[in-house]
């Protein structure tokens, strides 16, 4: 069986690069460059359907030792993980070779240099990758398949798998993110939606080829046939969501049957409506799971061909569209003016960060809910922060902070503060992960293993944690890397996702509760605030006591009219970050001091096993 799919992946690559170098356009020529010929025109789109096989074939597998035939918590994975890990080292090498080849295509025919000549002039080749996004997010990618294919064979443990998935995912996001140009209208609706269906249309099928594989062996168990039913559904969801929005954005009603793209779309949303009726029948019919399962295969297949021959084509809403300065730089217009009603009213929803907010309170009013329908007692209080962390999560990306966190400095930091501060002290108080212990016991057991593994229990360590918020704060803002990314839109989320985790992290330390002598002790948690309270001192008045801003050459080019002086806004922005990151310290003192006066033993959301006693707060 495992050769089959290998063949089916090699059979629907070639067929696809023949027919798209055929009758799609050479993107080199829209570029305005000398045609590169079939090496380009059929061997991108062939490298490109290759890497994705290879890489559904690794996730597949890490899936099946990590997700849907685990091992112990804290111990090896099961038998079935372990030959899955064994066949990860092919795949991950297919993808990384497959990938470096896309990535060198990719920048050939952006630039218009012969791939021949990128690979016998080694120093035109890393200034190729350097200077053309998507093929460095390629090269990454492939260099991230290198390390996930070496390590796979020296990793035994249910965790190490969990790592290895986690890597690989993250990998997988840096070539869409990338993937859209600055010339888009939309481009960062575009880039998010690109992202989330890469992602979540490999995990659906990576999890059929592991059902496909464990049928043809006789160990697909109910269980394992539920897991993948819930990935199936999740990606399903997501797939569907992320494919709407770029239609919208490239077509218009008329170029749905006229144009080669509006067709492409027809025939993946088929496909997408073929793979509902194939879900719904393997959940009534778990004794025909298998051959279902193939059906969703070929599906999942079909549906990559169609999503490849798509980026090989311009869409017709782009086609001799005028971009303006706004757009180039941020994707969308802003309104001449910038007021109070305009940062409450003006929302641009993030399509990221606004559904996993979203999802997150759902998730745990369900998990309350549950809880009550056993008689069970869950503290009002605890809900209200969880949902109100949620919220500032949400109006920190999507209201109208988010909208102009991208152009004026002072609501970036406004924005910064609500997901390094607010947001965290929130989700902590929310103590979700003792919810979840409750709620799902045998799911808690898997977190609390993985909280309590080497690579968390270094990240917690209070030094290493300071050093973190240190770096995301001046490694970033103090190096001119900020002002070095901030015009790519992958940066945003990259940041806002480093920032709200960072927080997390933090507040985790202050606020949480680690039983017996694992954790700080009271003077060492207020210690730990006072010492957090200068860091964010310490940013604010470097940011006041530049004589340049930050990020000039972007924020100037804007000529946003509401923003006439850049250190002004400079230093607004900091004393908001300031007061706001201070006043969030100030609370989780207050509570800690709270909890010191009751005799409590500062305790909080756990970080460490549930087999530990954990004081109620």
């Amino acid at each position: 069986m495992r050769t089959r799919i290998w063949a089916g992946i090699g059979a629907v690559a070639v067929v696809s690069a023949v027919l798209l170098a055929i009758w799609a356009p050479s993107l080199a020529e829209v570029y305005g460059y000398a045609d590169l010929g079939p090496v380009v025109n059929a061997g991108l789109p062939l490298a490109q359907l290759v890497a994705l096989g290879a890489a559904a074939v690794a996730i597949g597998n890490l899936l099946l030792a990590a997700v849907l035939a685990p091992g112990d918590p804290r111990g090896s994975v099961s038998p079935a993980g372990y030959a899955a890990l064994l066949a990860i080292r092919p795949a991950g090498a297919l993808l990384a070779l497959a990938g470096f080849t896309v990535a060198v295509l990719t920048a050939s025919e952006t630039v218009g240099v012969d791939p021949a000549t990128y690979l016998t002039r080694p120093d035109l080749l890393v200034a190729g990758l350097a200077a053309v996004e998507p093929a460095a997010g390629w090269a990454i990618l492939a260099a991230v398949a290198v390390l996930v294919a070496t390590a796979s064979r020296t990793v035994l443990s249910w965790r190490g798998s969990v790592g290895l998935l986690l890597v690989l995912l993250l990998g997988l996001t840096v070539a869409p993110m990338t993937s859209v140009g600055n010339a888009e209208e939309d481009h960062d609706w575009s880039g998010d939606a690109a992202t989330l269906h890469s992602l979540a249309a490999l995990l659906w099928l990576g999890s059929t080829i592991a059902v496909v594989l464990s049928a043809s062996r006789g160990t697909a168990t109910t269980t394992l046939l539920r897991r993948h039913r819930a990935i199936a559904t999740g990606a399903l969801l997501v797939v569907t969501g992320s494919a709407i929005v770029p239609a919208l954005l490239a077509l218009r009603f008329n170029q749905v049957l006229s144009t080669g793209y509006g067709l492409l779309v027809v025939a993946s949303l088929i496909a997408t409506a073929l793979l509902v009726t194939a879900g719904v029948l393997m959940r009534r019919r778990t004794t025909r799971a298998a051959p279902l399962a193939m059906v969703e295969l070929v599906l999942l297949g079909l549906a990559a061909a169609a999503g490849t021959a798509m980026s090989r084509l311009v869409p017709p809403a782009d086609d001799g569209q005028d971009v303006s300065r706004l757009v180039y730089f941020l994707g969308y217009e802003l309104p001449d003016h910038m007021t109070l009603a305009d940062l409450v009213l003006r929302w641009r929803i993030d399509l990221i960060f606004a559904p996993l907010s979203l999802l997150a309170a759902a998730t745990y009013v369900l998990a309350v809910a549950r809880l009550r329908r056993q008689g069970r007692h869950w503290p009002w209080t605890r809900t209200a922060a969880w949902l109100a962390g949620c919220a500032a999560v949400l109006i920190a990306t999507s209201s109208g902070i988010g909208t102009y966190a991208t152009g004026v400095l002072s609501i970036h930091l406004l924005a910064h503060t609500l997901l390094a501060a607010v947001a965290p002290v929130c989700l902590v108080l929310g103590h979700a992960l003792s919810l979840l212990r409750e709620a799902s016991p045998q799911l808690g057991v898997r977190v609390d293993a993985l909280l309590d593994s080497t690579p968390a229990r270094t990240a917690r360590h209070p030094a290493i944690a300071w050093c973190l918020v240190a770096a995301a704060l001046f490694g970033l803002y103090a190096t001119g890397l900020f002002g070095a990314i901030v015009l790519e839109h992958w940066s945003h989320p990259a940041m806002d996702a480093t920032t709200l985790a960072t927080g997390l992290l933090l507040f985790w330390i202050l606020l949480g509760h680690q039983p017996g002598n694992a954790g700080l002790p009271g003077l060492g948690r207020l210690a730990m605030a006072f010492a957090m309270m200068l860091l964010h001192a310490g940013f604010a008045i470097w940011l006041l006591s530049r004589s340049s801003p930050i990020a000039q050459g972007f924020y100037g080019a804007l000529q946003l009219p509401f923003v006439p002086d850049l250190i002004a806004d400079q230093r607004r922005g900091a004393v908001l970050y300031w007061l706001i990151g201070e006043l969030a310290m100030v609370g989780a003192i207050a509570m800690l001091a709270h909890r010191w006066s009751r005799g409590s033993r500062l305790d909080g959301p756990s970080l460490l096993p549930a087999n530990h006693e954990m004081t109620a707060t």
